[in-house]
């Protein structure tokens, strides 16, 4: 399975399995589900009480419009379709992943999605070694297997090499439960 290595600010590697490409088709459904499911019976409420005109129907588009971009900003990259699947978005540099981000993905999935049907998506997923597809590109994130199954050791007790130079000299003076702490927040 492929994986991407992602450097952190505290310069600590972390590797994580990129989302398969089923996993993110199966979580766009779902996503996709919820959004017809909440405007279709939005629709029907409307029609029942009063009728529908122009600004009930934009009203009504709004939520499905930034279905995306809130769900991914406000839940740590994820949607409840990549909730279900255990995926998320990561930014491939470390860093938290921000608003700007989530907005560069939102807006390039106009192109990405509605004028290409997905099919410029599909092909960029394929084609890049991260699978970022324009969206992730612009905004310097991938969308990663979050199943918690972690790919480095769970114990605090590693074999190193004798030649081992450490990059934080002062990391020996860390007690084994502040170490176990970092693990825990990493994981």
């Amino acid at each position: 399975m492929d994986q991407i290595n992602i450097n952190t600010a505290q310069n600590v590697q972390l590797n994580y399995r990129l989302a398969s490409f089923g996993d993110r088709m199966f979580a766009w459904a779902i996503d996709g589900f919820i959004i017809g499911t909440v405007t279709l019976f939005m629709v029907f409420l409307l029609a029942m009480l009063d009728g529908m005109n122009s600004a009930m129907v934009v009203i009504l588009s709004l939520p499905a419009l930034f279905y995306h971009l809130l769900f991914e900003f406000f839940f740590n990259g994820q949607s409840p379709g990549k909730m279900v699947m255990k995926i998320r978005v990561e930014k491939i540099d470390g860093l938290a992943l921000t608003f700007g981000s989530c907005f560069l993905r939102w807006l390039l999935r106009l192109i990405d999605f509605t004028l290409s049907s997905g099919s410029v998506a599909v092909l960029t997923i394929l084609i890049t070694g991260k699978g970022q597809r324009l969206g992730d590109i612009a905004a310097g994130t991938s969308v990663v297997k979050i199943d918690g199954r972690p790919l480095w050791q769970k114990t605090i007790y590693e074999t190193v090499p004798e030649n081992y130079q450490p990059v934080y000299e002062r990391a020996n003076l860390l007690t084994d439960q502040e170490v176990q702490t970092i693990r825990d927040v990493l994981e």
